[in-house]
């Protein structure tokens, strides 16, 4: 996503999850803090 740190919003009718939100801000962040960005280990 091209600049998702000011397009990324949450609509309310997506009903998502708080652990969905979480789990896709954490993939969507400087490849230093990526979740996984230290392998498959830290995922699982």
């Amino acid at each position: 996503i091209v600049n998702w740190r000011t397009h990324l919003k949450f609509p309310e009718e997506a009903k998502l999850s708080e652990e969905a939100k979480d789990l896709i801000s954490r993939l969507l962040c400087n490849v230093e803090q990526r979740l996984g960005t230290k392998g498959a280990d830290e995922i699982k």
